[in-house]
């Protein structure tokens, strides 16, 4: 009876190590704190609010051939462009290699001053294109609104980092196209 005991005592406690196993090493990842709200202001010189306009409509012209990229709202007047557009997320995998990985559709909002600009992106989401892909609904979300059965965190994660990349590359091709000097004919 006496040497039950201790077995049963060292038997609890390696039940327990080995139940606790997994939790300590594949602990969670860390919480997601980008929000997807992205907004920056460029400084042009010897530009005014009209001729900056029409340069981000020229680079937005060419940035967006897709159908699904529309002007929304282009007030001359007040300065204001606002375009909802898409970029199209490429995630590696293993089998694949690259793949287009659905869509993800965001607003653009553009306010122009003389010789400044201020570009605000928002409402990311990111949309199935076709067969045996998933929505996976706001960017802001930590797992996909499709489960992540349909659509896996890691494959997640591989979306939001390439939009990231292409959104930061996006906004340096617009800074250059909009900043550009000399002839605008």
């Amino acid at each position: 009876m006496h040497l039950c005991k201790p077995i049963n005592r060292v038997m609890k406690k390696l039940l327990i190590a080995i139940s606790l196993t997994p939790f300590l090493c594949f602990g969670q990842n860390p919480v997601d704190t980008i929000s997807y709200n992205i907004s920056s202001v460029f400084e042009v010189k010897q530009a005014d609010a009209g001729l900056l306009q029409s340069r981000a409509r020229v680079f937005i012209a060419e940035a967006f051939r897709s159908r699904k990229a529309v002007v929304q709202l282009d007030d001359t007047v007040n300065h204001v462009l606002v375009v909802r557009a898409n970029i199209i997320p490429e995630i590696k995998t293993f089998a694949y290699g690259r793949v287009r990985y659905g869509r993800v559709n965001f607003l653009m909002e553009l306010r122009f001053k003389n010789k400044k600009y201020k570009v605000n992106l928002s409402e990311f989401i990111h949309e199935s294109d076709g067969p045996g892909v998933y929505s996976g609904g706001s960017l802001q979300n930590k797992r996909p609104a499709c489960s992540i059965w349909n659509l896996t965190e890691g494959n997640w994660r591989k979306i939001k980092e390439n939009v990231n990349l292409q959104i930061s590359q996006l906004l340096i091709a617009m800074k250059t196209s909009i900043e550009q000097s000399g002839n605008d004919f």
